[in-house]
């Protein structure tokens, strides 16, 4: 496994003739922008950087990791993370999504924890979706949403999944090239005894905080009698919570045999 990491930095600032000088090239702008393993040769050097010119010069942020072919191999299940996030929920208004989607009086407005969907998402458009096929919306972080195309490989080959039509906002037409990938099943995670969470002080549930999350391994299921599954527990900061989505190894053979893309596949360990 390797971690990767997102370095920013001004084009204007001290930083650029260090990077330039360790041979990175620098392209026309304001800010310039770079992706680095930690077993790239210049990985302790740009570390140097970081810690010489500070937050406000260089910024720094893990973007994910890179696996093993037998780190892949040996995984039993693994987490699903959207590449694509499109639109915005409808209304977006105070976030009166909430409202038309959710079900009134169940999970809390304040932290997000516990929503339950009634409705169908709206959306003010459908997406172009090129070469991708398969994307999340904006604020709304444990639903897929997949093309036509992908919904007609995928029906009734997915165990505990069913799909669900999309609107466009304002008219409440229904789109004809975006449906919603709803997973049914719940599964508890084997979570660190000591993970960081926060306690809403509205509802008091407990939400773990994201960075748990995308440096690695993803944490395993406890059960293992299911195709995809969405978890128990709740993670996110502030007013967004949502559940991570995973799948089995049989499930993950599938999704690579069709090639879908605008997913990453994070294992489970």
């Amino acid at each position: 496994m390797n971690i990767i990491y997102h370095i920013t930095f001004n084009t204007d600032g001290p930083a650029t003739k260090f990077f330039e000088g360790e041979g990175f090239k620098i392209k026309p702008g304001i800010i310039n922008t770079f992706d680095i393993t930690e077993d790239h040769p210049k990985w302790e050097r740009v570390k140097e950087a970081v810690k010489c010119y500070g937050d406000y010069e260089v910024r720094v942020k893990e973007y994910g990791a890179k696996f093993t072919k037998k780190e892949i191999e040996e995984a039993a299940y693994f987490a699903l993370l959207a590449e694509w996030n499109f639109e915005y929920p409808q209304p977006s208004e105070a976030f009166g999504y909430q409202e038309t989607t959710y079900r009134s009086g169940i999970g809390c407005r304040k932290c997000g924890v516990g929503l339950q969907q009634y409705k169908s998402f709206s959306i003010k458009k459908k997406p172009n979706w090129g070469k991708l096929d398969i994307l999340q919306l904006n604020w709304v972080f444990d639903e897929y949403f997949v093309s036509k195309e992908m919904k007609d490989k995928l029906e009734g080959k997915i165990s505990g999944t069913r799909f669900l039509e999309v609107l466009k906002h304002p008219q409440s037409i229904v789109l004809d090239d975006i449906f919603q990938l709803l997973v049914e099943n719940r599964v508890s995670l084997v979570l660190p005894e000591n993970s960081a969470f926060k306690i809403c002080d509205m509802c008091k549930c407990k939400k773990y905080m994201p960075s748990l999350l995308g440096r690695g391994f993803f944490p395993l299921p406890f059960e293992n009698d299911f195709s995809i599954a969405q978890s128990q527990e709740f993670f996110g900061d502030g007013g967004r919570a949502f559940r991570i989505t995973i799948i089995n190894r049989a499930t993950y053979l599938l999704l690579t045999e069709l090639n879908i893309k605008g997913v990453n596949f994070y294992p489970c360990a």
